[in-house]
């Protein structure tokens, strides 16, 4: 994954990302990775799409379930 990663942080530097920002995108690429065990570039777009929403929906329920975490039910009137 060397040559995607440096490929990835020039392509954000060239555009003025910022160096927390092109952390954070490495981090998230490099969970990726290790979740399908292989290069990102080697996966599909169905894959990829398929791994994001599970990990946006992990996060969402992580706050739901938190005891300040906001609920659908707060917000039936």
């Amino acid at each position: 994954m060397s040559t995607l990663r440096n490929n990835m942080i020039q392509q954000m530097e060239l555009k003025g990302f910022s160096p927390l920002t092109i952390k954070v995108y490495i981090f998230h690429l490099l969970q990726l990775s290790k979740h399908f065990n292989t290069s990102p570039d080697l996966l599909s777009v169905e894959q990829i799409r398929t791994y994001l929403h599970q990990t946006v929906a992990e996060k969402m329920q992580q706050v739901l379930d938190e005891p300040d975490g906001e609920r659908p039910e707060d917000f039936i009137l």
